[in-house]
């Protein structure tokens, strides 16, 4: 995981980012829908580990 966020708009953003670069990336929603109304759901990008370190710059890089 190299971003994690309660927005899902701003995960997709993260996500389009990434694989723009070429980086594969999938989003894992932590939580059920059904307990969004109660809790934030906690939503995570996920990359593969030899794209780890590329990722987390361009996240840093784009103040997401």
């Amino acid at each position: 995981m190299i971003y994690e966020t309660t927005l899902e708009h701003m995960a997709e953003i993260a996500k389009a980012m990434l694989l723009n670069d070429n980086i594969n990336a999938i989003l894992i929603n932590k939580m059920d829908s059904m307990h969004t109304s109660l809790l934030n759901a906690e939503i995570g990008v996920y990359v593969d580990q030899d794209h780890v370190l590329r990722a987390k710059h361009l996240i840093t890089k784009n103040q997401l």
